[in-house]
């Protein structure tokens, strides 16, 4: 039997809008503008915003995800 954090180790890790930002060295507002121009893919759970880290690791290398 798998126990909770087991499975919750498996799970990707998704970021805020204010983590990217802060890894970034941006502002949020500038991060939200990347994902309204569609340069920052994202994850929505209702109103929440997530970001995959392979998102942001394409938008650093100059792709799109």
């Amino acid at each position: 039997m798998m126990n909770q954090s087991s499975r919750h180790d498996s799970l990707p890790h998704l970021l805020s809008v204010s983590e990217v930002a802060e890894i970034l060295r941006l502002s949020p507002r500038t991060v939200r503008r990347l994902i309204g121009d569609g340069r920052l893919s994202v994850v929505r759970f209702g109103r929440a915003v997530r970001i995959r880290p392979e998102a942001l690791t394409a938008l650093m290398d100059g792709k799109t995800l």
